[in-house]
C-alpha cells in the first residue's frame, strides 16, 4: 500500500505512525554495512521525508500488532538494544530488521500460499500500477513512492499512463456513443 522500500519500511518506528490522521511518515532508512551490521540513515534515496497516508481499514491491525510488540518487548525487557528506538520490525530485543529479511519473509509468504513469484521491491511497481489504473495523479504517486522528480515516476510508469490514457479514451468514446443513441 506504501510503495515503499524495504530499508524505509526496516527504519519505521511507532513514532512514524500518525494513527488519527492514518499517516505514515519515512524519515530514515535502514542499511547493512559490511563489518558494522544494521545502522540507520537518517535520510531517505531522493534526500526527502515522505508521509504516506493508508486506509481507514489497517488502522485496527495497526493497533493489534502495535499491542503485541510491546507485550514481547517487555517479556525480553532486560535484553533491549536500541533503548532509544521502537522499530516497528525488529527482533523482540528491540534491533531492527535488516532490510533484506524483509525480502526473505516475502518469499517464504509466497511460497506458503503458492503465489506466483514476485520480488517484493515488485511491490512497489504493482501499487504504483494500481494506483495508475484507479486514475491517482501522478504527482501522489511520484511522492508516494520518494521519486525525486516526477520524471522519474513518468519514465518509469510511462507505458502505464499510456495504458489509462486509452482507457480514458474508451471511456469518452462510451459517452459519446451513448450520447448519439439518445439523440
Amino acid at each position: 500500500m506504501t510503495g515503499a522500500r524495504q530499508g524505509e519500511i526496516a527504519g519505521l518506528e511507532w513514532k512514524h505512525i500518525d494513527t488519527k490522521k492514518r499517516t505514515i511518515l519515512f524519515e530514515q532508512t535502514i542499511v547493512e554495512q559490511p563489518g558494522i551490521g544494521v545502522t540507520i540513515k537518517k535520510e531517505l534515496k531522493n534526500g526527502k521525508d515522505k508521509i504516506v497516508s493508508y486506509p481507514e481499514s489497517l488502522k485496527s491491525l495497526i493497533a493489534r500488532f502495535k499491542a503485541q510488540k510491546f507485550k514481547d518487548r517487555d517479556i525480553s525487557s532486560d535484553e533491549i538494544v536500541w533503548p532509544e528506538h521502537s522499530f516497528i520490525f525488529s527482533n523482540p530485543n528491540g534491533k531492527p530488521k535488516r532490510p533484506d529479511s524483509i525480502g526473505h519473509r516475502w518469499t517464504a509468504f509466497v511460497k506458503r500460499h503458492e503465489l506466483e513469484h514476485i520480488r517484493f521491491h515488485d511491490l512497489r511497481h504493482t501499487s504504483a500500477t494500481l494506483l495508475i489504473a484507479n486514475g491517482v495523479h501522478a504527482k501522489i504517486i511520484q511522492e508516494r513512492l520518494g521519486h525525486a522528480d516526477i520524471g522519474t515516476t513518468m519514465n518509469v510508469y510511462g507505458h502505464v499512463f499510456r495504458e489509462a490514457d486509452q482507457t480514458a479514451a474508451e471511456t469518452f468514446g462510451g459517452l459519446l456513443d451513448a450520447k448519439k443513441r439518445k439523440s
